[in-house]
Protein backbone atom coordinates (compact mmCIF):
# COMPACT_ATOMS: atom_id res chain seq x y z
CA UNK A 1 0.00 0.00 0.00
CA UNK A 2 1.53 3.53 -1.06
CA UNK A 3 1.58 4.64 2.63
CA UNK A 4 0.97 8.49 2.11
CA UNK A 5 2.06 9.22 -1.54
CA UNK A 6 4.03 7.69 -4.89
CA UNK A 7 5.69 9.45 -7.54
CA UNK A 8 6.16 8.08 -11.39
CA UNK A 9 3.96 9.13 -14.58
CA UNK A 10 0.78 9.21 -15.52
CA UNK A 11 -1.25 8.97 -19.03
CA UNK A 12 -4.40 7.73 -20.62
CA UNK A 13 -2.30 6.03 -23.36
CA UNK A 14 0.65 3.74 -22.31
CA UNK A 15 3.17 5.94 -25.41
CA UNK A 16 6.21 6.87 -23.33
CA UNK A 17 6.00 10.21 -24.83
CA UNK A 18 2.57 11.19 -23.26
CA UNK A 19 3.44 10.18 -19.97
CA UNK A 20 2.99 13.41 -17.23
CA UNK A 21 4.70 13.48 -14.11
CA UNK A 22 2.58 13.37 -10.97
CA UNK A 23 2.27 11.90 -7.55
CA UNK A 24 -0.81 9.46 -6.52
CA UNK A 25 -2.03 9.87 -3.08
CA UNK A 26 -4.57 8.78 -0.32
CA UNK A 27 -5.87 11.33 2.18
CA UNK A 28 -6.65 10.53 5.60
CA UNK A 29 -10.33 9.78 4.69
CA UNK A 30 -9.02 6.86 1.54
CA UNK A 31 -9.84 8.52 -0.90
CA UNK A 32 -7.67 8.82 -3.84
CA UNK A 33 -5.94 11.85 -5.54
CA UNK A 34 -3.72 12.29 -8.47
CA UNK A 35 -1.77 15.39 -9.22
CA UNK A 36 -0.63 15.72 -12.32
CA UNK A 37 2.54 18.40 -13.47
CA UNK A 38 0.90 18.79 -16.70
CA UNK A 39 -2.31 17.97 -18.49
CA UNK A 40 -3.83 15.87 -20.94
CA UNK A 41 -4.64 18.90 -23.22
CA UNK A 42 -2.73 19.87 -26.27
CA UNK A 43 -3.93 23.19 -25.66
CA UNK A 44 -3.88 25.84 -23.35
CA UNK A 45 -7.76 26.00 -24.08
CA UNK A 46 -8.30 22.66 -23.20
CA UNK A 47 -6.50 22.75 -19.69
CA UNK A 48 -8.30 25.41 -18.73
CA UNK A 49 -11.76 23.12 -19.57
CA UNK A 50 -10.13 20.30 -17.78
CA UNK A 51 -8.92 22.34 -14.64
CA UNK A 52 -12.61 23.83 -14.28
CA UNK A 53 -14.91 21.10 -15.43
CA UNK A 54 -15.39 17.29 -14.50
CA UNK A 55 -13.11 15.63 -17.51
CA UNK A 56 -13.90 12.07 -17.26
CA UNK A 57 -11.36 9.16 -18.42
CA UNK A 58 -12.44 6.02 -17.92
CA UNK A 59 -8.98 4.89 -17.14
CA UNK A 60 -5.99 6.43 -16.20
CA UNK A 61 -2.50 4.23 -16.30
CA UNK A 62 0.81 5.04 -14.26
CA UNK A 63 4.16 3.97 -13.67
CA UNK A 64 5.47 4.38 -9.75
CA UNK A 65 8.75 4.83 -9.15
CA UNK A 66 8.49 2.23 -6.67
CA UNK A 67 8.90 -0.16 -9.56
CA UNK A 68 4.36 -0.48 -9.54
CA UNK A 69 2.30 -0.59 -12.48
CA UNK A 70 -1.22 2.01 -11.50
CA UNK A 71 -4.67 1.33 -13.11
CA UNK A 72 -7.05 4.42 -12.27
CA UNK A 73 -10.94 3.67 -12.85
CA UNK A 74 -13.70 5.52 -13.55
CA UNK A 75 -11.29 9.23 -13.23
CA UNK A 76 -12.61 12.83 -12.93
CA UNK A 77 -10.56 16.03 -12.84
CA UNK A 78 -11.50 17.54 -9.31
CA UNK A 79 -9.80 20.92 -9.99
CA UNK A 80 -5.87 22.20 -10.39
CA UNK A 81 -4.42 25.79 -10.93
CA UNK A 82 -2.44 27.83 -14.03
CA UNK A 83 1.17 28.83 -13.24
CA UNK A 84 1.75 31.78 -15.73
CA UNK A 85 5.00 32.70 -14.26
CA UNK A 86 6.68 33.04 -17.34
CA UNK A 87 5.86 29.64 -18.51
CA UNK A 88 2.61 28.44 -18.84
CA UNK A 89 2.44 25.25 -16.80
CA UNK A 90 -0.93 23.77 -15.58
CA UNK A 91 -1.40 21.58 -12.40
CA UNK A 92 -4.19 19.36 -12.76
CA UNK A 93 -5.98 16.83 -10.05
CA UNK A 94 -7.67 13.99 -10.36
CA UNK A 95 -10.26 11.25 -8.67
CA UNK A 96 -11.46 7.91 -9.44
CA UNK A 97 -13.58 5.33 -8.06
CA UNK A 98 -10.86 2.21 -7.41
CA UNK A 99 -7.14 2.09 -7.74
CA UNK A 100 -5.39 -0.99 -9.29
CA UNK A 101 -1.62 -1.84 -7.67
CA UNK A 102 0.04 -4.26 -9.74
CA UNK A 103 3.66 -5.97 -8.91
CA UNK A 104 6.20 -5.95 -11.22
CA UNK A 105 5.87 -9.33 -12.48
CA UNK A 106 2.32 -9.11 -13.12
CA UNK A 107 0.92 -10.51 -16.38
CA UNK A 108 -2.38 -9.55 -17.65
CA UNK A 109 -2.86 -12.75 -18.86
CA UNK A 110 -3.02 -14.25 -15.06
CA UNK A 111 -6.51 -15.03 -13.61
CA UNK A 112 -8.42 -13.90 -10.31
CA UNK A 113 -10.63 -15.90 -8.45
CA UNK A 114 -11.17 -14.07 -4.93
CA UNK A 115 -11.50 -11.00 -4.03
CA UNK A 116 -10.46 -10.51 0.20
CA UNK A 117 -11.52 -7.49 2.47
CA UNK A 118 -9.61 -7.06 5.65
CA UNK A 119 -11.90 -5.44 8.42
CA UNK A 120 -10.60 -4.19 11.78
CA UNK A 121 -12.38 -6.00 14.13
CA UNK A 122 -12.81 -8.92 12.38
CA UNK A 123 -9.85 -10.97 14.59
CA UNK A 124 -11.66 -9.84 18.12
CA UNK A 125 -15.26 -10.98 17.01
CA UNK A 126 -13.53 -14.52 15.56
CA UNK A 127 -12.44 -14.43 19.00
CA UNK A 128 -8.77 -14.81 17.63
CA UNK A 129 -5.89 -12.82 18.86
CA UNK A 130 -3.39 -11.38 15.99
CA UNK A 131 -0.61 -12.88 15.89
CA UNK A 132 3.25 -10.99 15.10
CA UNK A 133 6.43 -12.68 14.68
CA UNK A 134 9.86 -10.98 14.86
CA UNK A 135 13.28 -11.71 13.84
CA UNK A 136 12.41 -14.78 12.22
CA UNK A 137 16.65 -15.73 10.40
CA UNK A 138 15.43 -18.12 8.30
CA UNK A 139 11.65 -17.19 6.83
CA UNK A 140 11.49 -20.01 4.60
CA UNK A 141 11.26 -22.58 7.26
CA UNK A 142 8.13 -20.46 9.08
CA UNK A 143 5.00 -22.75 8.90
CA UNK A 144 1.69 -21.03 9.34
CA UNK A 145 -1.47 -22.81 10.64
CA UNK A 146 -3.92 -21.18 7.90
CA UNK A 147 -7.40 -21.48 9.51
CA UNK A 148 -11.16 -21.49 8.05
CA UNK A 149 -13.50 -20.29 10.48
CA UNK A 150 -16.70 -19.97 7.96
CA UNK A 151 -17.30 -20.93 4.84
CA UNK A 152 -20.47 -21.19 2.88
CA UNK A 153 -21.70 -20.89 -0.52
CA UNK A 154 -24.59 -19.00 -2.43
CA UNK A 155 -25.60 -18.74 -6.09
CA UNK A 156 -21.61 -18.43 -7.45
CA UNK A 157 -19.92 -17.01 -5.45
CA UNK A 158 -18.76 -18.69 -2.13
CA UNK A 159 -18.18 -16.72 1.18
CA UNK A 160 -15.29 -17.58 3.63
CA UNK A 161 -13.86 -15.99 7.24
CA UNK A 162 -10.26 -17.26 6.84
CA UNK A 163 -6.54 -16.06 7.90
CA UNK A 164 -3.62 -14.96 6.09
CA UNK A 165 -0.44 -13.31 6.47
CA UNK A 166 1.55 -10.64 5.37
CA UNK A 167 5.80 -10.70 5.27
CA UNK A 168 8.06 -8.33 5.27
CA UNK A 169 12.06 -8.10 5.40
CA UNK A 170 14.88 -5.79 6.01
CA UNK A 171 18.39 -6.28 4.78
CA UNK A 172 20.16 -7.25 8.25
CA UNK A 173 17.79 -10.44 7.42
CA UNK A 174 15.03 -9.08 10.41
CA UNK A 175 11.56 -10.77 9.15
CA UNK A 176 8.52 -9.96 10.33
CA UNK A 177 5.04 -11.81 9.82
CA UNK A 178 1.63 -10.50 10.84
CA UNK A 179 -1.51 -13.09 11.09
CA UNK A 180 -4.78 -11.67 10.27
CA UNK A 181 -8.41 -13.23 9.45
CA UNK A 182 -10.08 -11.59 6.42
CA UNK A 183 -13.73 -11.83 4.89
CA UNK A 184 -13.01 -13.27 1.23
CA UNK A 185 -15.46 -13.40 -1.47
CA UNK A 186 -14.49 -16.55 -4.34
CA UNK A 187 -16.02 -16.81 -7.86
CA UNK A 188 -14.98 -18.60 -11.08
CA UNK A 189 -11.14 -17.80 -12.50
CA UNK A 190 -11.50 -14.96 -14.48
CA UNK A 191 -9.76 -11.95 -15.79
CA UNK A 192 -9.90 -8.60 -14.08
CA UNK A 193 -11.68 -6.77 -16.92
CA UNK A 194 -14.85 -9.23 -16.25
CA UNK A 195 -14.50 -8.96 -12.72
CA UNK A 196 -17.31 -6.54 -11.09
CA UNK A 197 -15.41 -5.07 -8.47
CA UNK A 198 -18.09 -2.78 -7.70
CA UNK A 199 -20.55 -5.59 -6.94
CA UNK A 200 -17.60 -7.22 -4.40
CA UNK A 201 -17.48 -4.29 -2.56
CA UNK A 202 -21.12 -3.55 -2.06
CA UNK A 203 -21.11 -6.79 -0.19
CA UNK A 204 -18.10 -6.69 1.63
CA UNK A 205 -19.33 -3.28 2.91
CA UNK A 206 -22.75 -4.59 3.78
CA UNK A 207 -21.15 -7.16 5.94
CA UNK A 208 -18.48 -4.56 7.34
CA UNK A 209 -21.74 -2.71 8.23
CA UNK A 210 -23.52 -6.06 9.51
CA UNK A 211 -20.02 -6.86 11.71
CA UNK A 212 -20.45 -3.36 13.17
CA UNK A 213 -23.79 -3.93 14.38
CA UNK A 214 -22.87 -7.29 15.85
CA UNK A 215 -19.60 -5.16 17.95
CA UNK A 216 -22.03 -2.11 18.70
CA UNK A 217 -19.31 0.14 17.18
CA UNK A 218 -17.93 0.88 13.46
CA UNK A 219 -15.69 -1.12 11.58
CA UNK A 220 -13.93 -0.53 9.07
CA UNK A 221 -12.41 -2.32 5.62
CA UNK A 222 -8.65 -1.45 6.27
CA UNK A 223 -6.96 -3.62 3.04
CA UNK A 224 -8.60 -4.78 0.01
CA UNK A 225 -6.94 -7.68 -2.27
CA UNK A 226 -7.14 -9.52 -5.58
CA UNK A 227 -5.74 -13.08 -5.38
CA UNK A 228 -5.96 -16.03 -8.00
CA UNK A 229 -5.99 -19.77 -6.72
CA UNK A 230 -2.70 -20.41 -5.12
CA UNK A 231 -3.57 -17.51 -3.04
CA UNK A 232 -0.76 -15.40 -4.27
CA UNK A 233 -1.30 -11.25 -4.07
CA UNK A 234 -1.83 -10.00 -7.49
CA UNK A 235 -3.66 -6.76 -6.95
CA UNK A 236 -3.64 -4.35 -4.64
CA UNK A 237 -6.91 -2.29 -4.63
CA UNK A 238 -7.57 0.85 -3.39
CA UNK A 239 -11.05 3.09 -2.89
CA UNK A 240 -12.82 5.90 -0.63
CA UNK A 241 -13.99 2.56 1.40
CA UNK A 242 -10.36 1.64 2.55
CA UNK A 243 -9.17 3.41 5.63
CA UNK A 244 -6.02 3.76 7.26
CA UNK A 245 -4.84 3.87 11.04
CA UNK A 246 -7.99 1.57 11.69
CA UNK A 247 -8.17 0.54 15.79
CA UNK A 248 -8.67 -3.03 15.53
CA UNK A 249 -9.78 -3.92 18.89
CA UNK A 250 -13.62 -3.64 20.03
CA UNK A 251 -13.56 -1.18 23.18
CA UNK A 252 -13.35 -3.43 26.30
CA UNK A 253 -16.97 -1.95 27.66
CA UNK A 254 -18.51 -3.63 24.36
CA UNK A 255 -17.21 -6.59 24.71
CA UNK A 256 -19.94 -8.43 27.15
CA UNK A 257 -22.82 -6.62 24.34
CA UNK A 258 -21.19 -7.64 20.93
CA UNK A 259 -22.56 -11.52 19.13
CA UNK A 260 -19.44 -13.38 17.95
CA UNK A 261 -19.04 -15.66 15.20
CA UNK A 262 -19.49 -18.61 17.60
CA UNK A 263 -22.64 -17.29 18.45
CA UNK A 264 -23.47 -17.09 14.86
CA UNK A 265 -22.29 -19.03 12.82
CA UNK A 266 -24.41 -21.48 11.99
CA UNK A 267 -26.93 -19.23 10.66
CA UNK A 268 -24.59 -16.32 9.54
CA UNK A 269 -25.34 -16.73 5.81
CA UNK A 270 -29.42 -15.99 6.46
CA UNK A 271 -28.86 -13.63 9.01
CA UNK A 272 -26.55 -11.70 6.25
CA UNK A 273 -29.05 -12.41 3.44
CA UNK A 274 -31.90 -11.06 5.35
CA UNK A 275 -29.58 -8.18 6.45
CA UNK A 276 -28.40 -7.62 2.81
CA UNK A 277 -32.48 -7.41 1.81
CA UNK A 278 -33.35 -5.18 4.77
CA UNK A 279 -29.93 -2.72 3.97
CA UNK A 280 -32.20 -0.27 2.67
CA UNK A 281 -34.90 -0.08 5.23
CA UNK A 282 -32.11 -0.31 8.13
CA UNK A 283 -30.07 2.01 6.36
CA UNK A 284 -31.18 5.53 8.02
CA UNK A 285 -31.26 4.45 11.64
CA UNK A 286 -28.15 1.83 11.73
CA UNK A 287 -26.15 4.64 10.34
CA UNK A 288 -27.30 7.20 13.38
CA UNK A 289 -26.71 4.07 15.90
CA UNK A 290 -23.25 3.68 14.81
CA UNK A 291 -22.47 7.28 14.93
CA UNK A 292 -23.99 7.39 18.55
CA UNK A 293 -21.75 4.27 19.02
CA UNK A 294 -18.83 5.99 17.71
CA UNK A 295 -19.77 9.57 19.47
CA UNK A 296 -19.81 7.74 23.13
CA UNK A 297 -16.44 5.77 22.55
CA UNK A 298 -14.56 8.66 21.85
CA UNK A 299 -16.21 10.52 24.42
CA UNK A 300 -17.44 13.27 22.48
CA UNK A 301 -21.17 14.28 22.94
CA UNK A 302 -22.78 17.21 21.46
CA UNK A 303 -26.39 16.47 23.87
CA UNK A 304 -28.61 18.57 21.09
CA UNK A 305 -27.21 16.54 18.28
CA UNK A 306 -26.92 13.55 20.44
CA UNK A 307 -30.86 13.72 20.94
CA UNK A 308 -31.66 14.62 17.39
CA UNK A 309 -29.39 10.94 15.60
CA UNK A 310 -31.22 9.00 18.76
CA UNK A 311 -34.64 9.99 17.26
CA UNK A 312 -33.74 9.83 13.81
CA UNK A 313 -32.29 6.33 14.41
CA UNK A 314 -36.52 5.67 16.00
CA UNK A 315 -37.91 7.43 12.99
CA UNK A 316 -35.57 5.75 10.68
CA UNK A 317 -36.73 1.73 11.98
CA UNK A 318 -40.16 2.75 12.87
CA UNK A 319 -41.23 4.26 9.58
CA UNK A 320 -38.99 2.26 7.47
CA UNK A 321 -39.35 -1.23 8.95
CA UNK A 322 -42.67 -1.02 10.48
CA UNK A 323 -44.58 1.47 8.16
CA UNK A 324 -46.26 3.40 10.78
CA UNK A 325 -49.15 5.35 9.43
CA UNK A 326 -52.33 7.48 11.16
CA UNK A 327 -54.60 5.25 8.38
CA UNK A 328 -53.79 1.96 8.04
CA UNK A 329 -55.19 1.67 5.33
CA UNK A 330 -53.31 3.99 2.51
CA UNK A 331 -56.54 4.08 -0.05
CA UNK A 332 -58.48 5.65 2.59
CA UNK A 333 -55.98 8.48 3.23
CA UNK A 334 -55.69 8.67 -0.54
CA UNK A 335 -59.65 8.74 -1.19
CA UNK A 336 -59.47 11.78 1.84
CA UNK A 337 -56.71 14.02 0.05
CA UNK A 338 -58.41 13.72 -3.34
CA UNK A 339 -61.36 15.11 -1.77
CA UNK A 340 -59.55 18.14 -0.14
CA UNK A 341 -57.89 18.41 -3.79
CA UNK A 342 -61.07 18.44 -5.55
CA UNK A 343 -62.65 21.89 -5.26
CA UNK A 344 -59.65 23.67 -5.26
CA UNK A 345 -57.23 25.70 -7.65
CA UNK A 346 -54.51 24.62 -8.97
CA UNK A 347 -52.04 26.71 -7.47
CA UNK A 348 -53.88 25.57 -4.02
CA UNK A 349 -54.37 22.43 -4.53
CA UNK A 350 -50.56 22.08 -5.84
CA UNK A 351 -50.07 24.07 -2.39
CA UNK A 352 -51.96 21.97 -0.40
CA UNK A 353 -50.55 18.48 -1.69
CA UNK A 354 -47.08 19.27 -1.46
CA UNK A 355 -47.98 20.73 2.75
CA UNK A 356 -50.00 17.37 2.96
CA UNK A 357 -47.35 14.88 1.37
CA UNK A 358 -46.85 13.17 4.97
CA UNK A 359 -49.54 13.95 6.77
CA UNK A 360 -50.45 10.37 7.40
CA UNK A 361 -46.95 9.40 8.73
CA UNK A 362 -47.01 8.88 12.42
CA UNK A 363 -46.34 11.36 14.93
CA UNK A 364 -42.48 10.87 16.83
CA UNK A 365 -45.08 10.66 20.18
CA UNK A 366 -46.70 7.53 18.62
CA UNK A 367 -43.57 5.88 16.85
CA UNK A 368 -41.99 6.42 20.71
CA UNK A 369 -44.82 4.62 22.24
CA UNK A 370 -44.89 1.60 19.81
CA UNK A 371 -41.39 1.83 20.31
CA UNK A 372 -41.34 1.30 23.75
CA UNK A 373 -44.29 -1.53 23.21
CA UNK A 374 -42.16 -3.56 21.07
CA UNK A 375 -39.32 -2.85 23.85
CA UNK A 376 -41.53 -4.09 26.46
CA UNK A 377 -42.52 -7.51 24.45
CA UNK A 378 -38.96 -8.22 23.46
CA UNK A 379 -37.05 -7.61 26.73
CA UNK A 380 -38.76 -7.96 29.75
CA UNK A 381 -35.66 -8.34 31.78
CA UNK A 382 -34.39 -4.72 30.52
CA UNK A 383 -37.55 -3.08 30.47
CA UNK A 384 -38.83 -3.84 34.06
CA UNK A 385 -39.82 -1.17 36.65
CA UNK A 386 -39.54 1.75 33.87
CA UNK A 387 -40.84 0.78 30.49
CA UNK A 388 -43.89 -1.80 32.69
CA UNK A 389 -44.58 1.69 34.57
CA UNK A 390 -47.14 3.78 32.13
CA UNK A 391 -46.64 6.99 34.80
CA UNK A 392 -42.62 6.72 33.92
CA UNK A 393 -43.59 5.72 30.55
CA UNK A 394 -45.46 8.20 29.81
CA UNK A 395 -43.21 10.86 31.84
CA UNK A 396 -40.25 9.46 29.61
CA UNK A 397 -42.09 10.38 26.04
CA UNK A 398 -43.39 13.87 27.51
CA UNK A 399 -40.19 14.96 28.06
CA UNK A 400 -38.49 13.34 25.48
CA UNK A 401 -40.83 14.48 22.88
CA UNK A 402 -40.60 18.15 24.11
CA UNK A 403 -36.45 17.75 24.26
CA UNK A 404 -36.41 16.96 20.74
CA UNK A 405 -38.92 19.34 19.82
CA UNK A 406 -36.81 22.22 21.22
CA UNK A 407 -33.38 21.19 19.96
CA UNK A 408 -35.20 20.70 16.28
CA UNK A 409 -37.17 23.65 16.02
CA UNK A 410 -36.39 25.51 19.50
CA UNK A 411 -39.37 26.67 20.07
CA UNK A 412 -39.09 28.63 23.57
CA UNK A 413 -42.12 27.38 25.22
CA UNK A 414 -41.03 23.79 24.96
CA UNK A 415 -37.80 24.73 26.86
CA UNK A 416 -39.30 24.75 30.55
CA UNK A 417 -40.48 21.17 30.44
CA UNK A 418 -37.66 19.95 28.44
CA UNK A 419 -35.13 16.77 30.57
CA UNK A 420 -32.25 17.63 32.22
CA UNK A 421 -28.91 16.66 30.45
CA UNK A 422 -28.09 13.86 32.53
CA UNK A 423 -31.25 12.25 31.71
CA UNK A 424 -31.36 12.61 28.18
CA UNK A 425 -27.82 10.89 28.05
CA UNK A 426 -28.56 8.04 29.99
CA UNK A 427 -32.36 7.62 28.09
CA UNK A 428 -30.69 7.60 24.80
CA UNK A 429 -27.96 5.06 25.78
CA UNK A 430 -30.67 3.09 26.51
CA UNK A 431 -33.15 3.66 23.62
CA UNK A 432 -30.04 3.10 21.29
CA UNK A 433 -29.06 0.15 22.93
CA UNK A 434 -32.71 -1.66 22.83
CA UNK A 435 -33.05 -0.46 19.72
CA UNK A 436 -29.69 -2.00 18.36
CA UNK A 437 -31.02 -5.31 20.30
CA UNK A 438 -34.52 -5.15 18.45
CA UNK A 439 -32.44 -4.51 15.07
CA UNK A 440 -30.75 -7.95 15.42
CA UNK A 441 -33.54 -9.91 15.93
CA UNK A 442 -35.06 -8.28 12.47
CA UNK A 443 -32.11 -9.71 10.83
CA UNK A 444 -32.48 -12.89 12.32
CA UNK A 445 -30.60 -13.58 15.39
CA UNK A 446 -32.55 -16.13 17.30
CA UNK A 447 -34.08 -14.81 20.51
CA UNK A 448 -32.93 -16.99 22.91
CA UNK A 449 -28.87 -16.10 21.24
CA UNK A 450 -30.40 -12.38 21.89
CA UNK A 451 -31.46 -13.37 25.77
CA UNK A 452 -28.10 -15.14 26.82
CA UNK A 453 -25.60 -12.97 25.19
CA UNK A 454 -27.70 -9.64 27.02
CA UNK A 455 -28.49 -11.01 30.02
CA UNK A 456 -25.63 -9.71 31.49
CA UNK A 457 -25.01 -6.58 29.64
CA UNK A 458 -23.40 -4.47 32.16
CA UNK A 459 -23.45 -1.48 29.74
CA UNK A 460 -27.10 -1.81 29.60
CA UNK A 461 -27.49 -2.56 32.85
CA UNK A 462 -25.83 0.16 34.18
CA UNK A 463 -27.33 2.42 31.92
CA UNK A 464 -31.10 1.78 33.13
CA UNK A 465 -30.32 1.99 36.85
CA UNK A 466 -28.68 5.55 35.89
CA UNK A 467 -31.44 6.80 34.02
CA UNK A 468 -34.20 5.83 37.07
CA UNK A 469 -32.27 7.45 39.43
CA UNK A 470 -32.46 10.99 37.21
CA UNK A 471 -36.14 10.67 36.57
CA UNK A 472 -36.62 10.34 39.55
CA UNK A 473 -34.79 13.64 40.31
CA UNK A 474 -36.63 15.17 37.21
CA UNK A 475 -39.69 14.78 39.86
Amino acid sequence: MFEKSVTGQFGITDKLEDLINGTLMLDEFGNVKLELNNSFSETIADSFNEIQNCVEFPKIIGYGSNGKYYELINCWSTGGNLNLGGLIQPKVYYTCEFVYEFPQNYSKEDSFDRISFSIDKLNQWCNIPSLKVNNIMHPTNVEFDIQTLWQQAKDDLEFKIGSGYKTSGEENCNYSVSFDYAFTIKFEPQKLLDVDIDKFIRIAVDFKTMLSLFVNESAKIYNITITNTKSTVLINLYCNYVQKNTEKSIDARKRISTFYLNDISKNLMAIFDCFMEKQESLGGSLSAILKNCDLKKHRVIDIPDYIKQTATAIEGFMRNCRNLTIEEDQNIFKERLERLLENQTNDDAKWLKERLKYANQASFRKQLKLLFEEFRNNFKEHTKGILDDKKLENQIIDGYVNTRNFFTHYDMATKKIMLKNDTLVFLCDYINELLRLLILKEIGIDSEIVTKRNSHNQLLIGTKSRLLECLKGEK
